[in-house]
Formats: C-alpha cells, sequence, structure tokens
C-alpha cells in the first residue's frame, strides 16, 4: 500500500512536468508489484503503457527493462515460451548498448526458467555466465544470488555435496554485505540439504538460525515456512506432537497472510505427521484438506501431490485398489502440467508409487514398465538420489 501511494505521487509529479521517460518508469514498476501479487492483468496493462512510452522515446535500455518485465511475467504464469521470447529481446539491446549488469541479470533470469523447464544442464550455464558477468563488474548482491540458482540446480538433481557448497559461497556474501533477508534464506536452503541428507540435527540447527532472522525483519512468509521446516525435522526424529506444533504455527501465519500454497503445504507436512504415527484417518483428512485448497487456488501440481499423498496412505492401509485409483488420478495431473518446475520430480515419484503398488499387486510386468519410466525421468534430470532408488 505504502509503495503504491509513493509511485502515484512520483505519478502525479512527472505527469505535470511531462516528464515521460520517469512516467514510463513508474508504470515499469507498479506493473511489477502487480505481477508479484498475481495480477496478471493490471501488470500486462501497465508494461505496455511503460513500453508504449519507451519506444515512442527510442530509449532503448527502458525498452529492455520492459522486456524484462514482460518475460518476468509469462515466467509467473508458468508461460515460459513466451518468457523466454521477451528475455531474448532484453538480452540482445542489454548487450548492444553494453549493458553489463542487465546482460548478468537477464542470463540468471533465463537460467530460471531453464531450471522450471528441467533443463538442468543449459540452465547452469547461463548461471555460470551471469556469475561471471556479476563477478567483473563487482556486483556482490548479484553475485550471492547467483551462487544460490546455482545451489537451486544442484539440489535438484539432488548433488548435495555442491548444492551446500554454493549455498555456503552465497551465504558468505550476504553476511558479509549485511544482506540479513539473503542471509536468512541461505541458512533455510542449508537447512533443506541437510534434512534430504537425514542430518536431521544440523538441518534444524540452520532452520532455527533462518528463523531468528526471519523473525527480527518481522518477515511472516519466511517465519511461517521455518516453522513448517523445523515441524518437518521434528517429524523425522519421531518426535511428532513438537512437530504438530510447529506445523499449527506455520499454519496460522499462512492464514493471517492469505498464502494459499503456504496454507495446502502445511497441511500436507501435518498430514504426513499423522501418517508416520500410523494415524491413517487424520492424516487423510489433513491431505483432503491440502486437496481441496490447491484445487481451489489452480495449483495443479499441489493437487497432483495430495492425490499422491492420498494414494500412499491407502498403500499403506492395504488398499491397493482405491490406492491405485488416487495415483492415477495424480498421474494425470502431473501429465497434462508438462514439464514445469517440480512436476518432472513429481511423475518420476509417482511413476514409481504405481510400480510398487503393482509389485504388491503381484503384476510385476506392470511394474517394471512403471519403475523404468520413473528411472529414464530422473536420469533425465541426473536427479542421482533418485536413480539410486
Amino acid at each position: 500500500t505504502e509503495a503504491f501511494k509513493c509511485f502515484d505521487d512520483a505519478l502525479t509529479i512527472f505527469k505535470k512536468r511531462a516528464h515521460r521517460l520517469e512516467e514510463g518508469c513508474v508504470y515499469n514498476n507498479v506493473g511489477t508489484i502487480h505481477a508479484i501479487q498475481g495480477k496478471a492483468d493490471e501488470a500486462m496493462a501497465l508494461f505496455k503503457k511503460a513500453l508504449q512510452i519507451h519506444k515512442g522515446a527510442r530509449e532503448k535500455l527502458e525498452i529492455g527493462h520492459d522486456y524484462n518485465s514482460f518475460g518476468i511475467l509469462y515466467k509467473f504464469q508458468g508461460d515460459y515460451k513466451k518468457a523466454m521470447e521477451y528475455y531474448q529481446k532484453a538480452l540482445e539491446i542489454y548487450q548492444e548498448e553494453q549493458y553489463r549488469l542487465g546482460e548478468g541479470t537477464i542470463c540468471a533470469n533465463i537460467g530460471n526458467v531453464l531450471s522450471k523447464r528441467g533443463d538442468y544442464t543449459t540452465a547452469l550455464e547461463y548461471h555460470k555466465k551471469a556469475l561471471s558477468t556479476h563477478r567483473q563488474i563487482h556486483n556482490r548482491i548479484w553475485e550471492g544470488n547467483d551462487y544460490t540458482n546455482i545451489g537451486n540446480i544442484y539440489n535438484i538433481q539432488a548433488d548435495h555435496k555442491n548444492a551446500i557448497r554454493y549455498y555456503e559461497k552465497a551465504l558468505r556474501i550476504h553476511a558479509s554485505l549485511g544482506h540479513r533477508l539473503g542471509e536468512g534464506n541461505d541458512y533455510a536452503n542449508i537447512g533443506t540439504i541437510y534434512a534430504e541428507m537425514s542430518r536431521y540435527d544440523k538441518a534444524l540447527d540452520y532452520f532455527q538460525k533462518a528463523l531468528k532472522i526471519h523473525q527480527a525483519l518481522k518477515n511472516r512468509l519466511g517465519e511461517g515456512s521455518d516453522y513448517s521446516n523445523i515441524g518437518n525435522i521434528y517429524g523425522h526424529k519421531g518426535m511428532y506432537r513438537k512437530a504438530l506444533d510447529f506445523h499449527h504455527k506455520s499454519l496460522k501465519i499462512h492464514e493471517e497472510l492469505n498464502n494459499l500454497v503456504g496454507i495446502g503445504s502445511v497441511y500436507t507436512s501435518i498430514g504426513n505427521t499423522y501418517s508416520h504415527q500410523g494415524d491413517y484417518e487424520k492424516a487423510l483428512e489433513s491431505h483432503q484438506k491440502a486437496r481441496r485448497i490447491h484445487h481451489n487456488s489452480g495449483n495443479k501440481l499441489g493437487e497432483g501431490n495430495a492425490y499422491a499423498n492420498i494414494g500412499n496412505i491407502y498403500s499403506s492401509k492395504g488398499d491397493f485398489e482405491t490406492a491405485l485409483k488416487h495415483q492415477e488420478l495424480a498421474l494425470d495431473i502431473f501429465k497434462g502440467i508438462g514439464n514445469k518446475s517440480g512436476s518432472q520430480t513429481a511423475l518420476a515419484n509417482i511413476q514409481a508409487s504405481l510400480g510398487n503398488i503393482y509389485n504388491n499387486r503381484g503384476e510385476y510386468k506392470k511394474a517394471l514398465d512403471f519403475l523404468s519410466n520413473s528411472l529414464e525421468i530422473y536420469k533425465g534430470m541426473e536427479n542421482k538420489l533418485g536413480i539410486g532408488n
């Protein structure tokens, strides 16, 4: 609200003084806020206004910024083809104008889109190009971001050693610059890797460091995520009551923020905790809540994961027929999503789950088919842990 007021005041001044170039910049900035808030139509209209003004003024750098903004908006919408189209337009302008900071930023943005599309090898190349550029111009903030992006790719590929190495590089930079938010996020990222490695005490230490920073910054979204991460650790350690306490703290924050993705995610964690306790009825209830939230908010990946979790519960209960029905619903959703962020991992997992169900039913040929499909997806992602499993 305060940001909108400031931009509105600025726009009034620039219009009165006929400063068209600055007016276009304000439209771009306000559009960016709308894009972050998920208001795609409002963002699109403002980006078009900005681009029209900057084209009229023949301001190439500003046109490049506008193309970058269109790319970001399309990425938020999951239209990665259009995002790449606009990022490439921006990159051409930045290279022509020898605008090195913009060039590095666009390389990072392209790397993120390629990662969403599952092309991790090329994504890594672009992130390393971005890193090289930001090092050359001594932009430490962006250098830290590049290390985080590279760590994210190694994380997806389950290359834990390299993921931690790059996250720690990002942490050192953010800490040296006093960039507290970046530092908190780095602690959370490193904690996630240690959790995946089953080093729960170490993971807990990092999540608690992240929580302390997010609380100091009054970053409620980060705080909610930290509570959920800590809850997951206590769940892994078999401390289920404590796990549920932290999940409910997280749930309260996400509900206050009306963060539907966060609410659905926490219900999933609560369901998993009840499942580990063997309380399948409460687990089903929580996963059903997660499914409804993801369905109503249009989060297809979350909805598919919820169906998969429900299927896993029925499989644990020995009801393989009902388990199969829910896993197939999940499979249909993941196939429909295509090659988007997280969908390939989910697709590989669901193929493996279906393979295990058919194995339990004694249908070994079908089991092998699904497990082979899962293996091929993991190979394509270069996910060593998935391949091993």
